[in-house]
């Protein structure tokens, strides 16, 4: 391939993840919504919120080739939010732990996306030694393990 065929590959390639990247900001605000809830300890906000993420991830995914690399990290969130809206509002135990997928899975596509990185901040709280992130625009730390229990108790972690 001749280097002009090279660079309209690459800057076709870099275009279109770039839109995609902001065609998934509504499954990062779901996530957020979701993260809010656990928080407080309201599992029915957050079966709301995972219903919500499963709609705007299924858009995402429709429209980018499974070849991306950010594609697994949505489908895994999806599969998390699919497993969510499955249970009832009293089994905020079992919320959390499909949360903690989709947690896994948004950090790894943020770092995947180093541009992600300015909007949000990755957080760990080793009293139950699980990672989460929030949007770098909240004024305070809200563990969404811990609920209302210890909904401060974290720290911010580099990428």
């Amino acid at each position: 391939m001749n280097t002009k065929a090279a660079f309209l590959v690459t800057f076709l390639f870099l275009t279109s993840a770039a839109l995609a990247c902001d065609a998934v900001e509504p499954v990062f605000e779901d996530y957020h919504t979701m993260e809010l809830a656990l928080t407080q300890d309201l599992p029915g906000i957050a079966i709301d919120g995972a219903k919500l993420l499963d709609e705007h991830a299924e858009h995402w995914l429709k429209e980018v080739p499974a070849t991306d690399p950010r594609y697994t990290d949505v489908k895994i969130m999806q599969d998390s939010a699919k497993a969510i809206v499955a249970l009832s509002a009293e089994k905020l135990k079992e919320i959390r732990i499909h949360f903690e997928a989709m947690s896994t899975a948004i950090i790894s596509l943020i770092r995947k996306v180093p541009a992600l990185q300015t909007d949000w901040q990755l957080y760990y709280c080793s009293m139950v030694k699980k990672f989460w992130v929030q949007p770098k625009t909240d004024k305070e730390l809200m563990n969404p393990y811990a609920g209302t229990q210890m909904p401060h108790c974290g720290s911010k972690k580099p990428w």
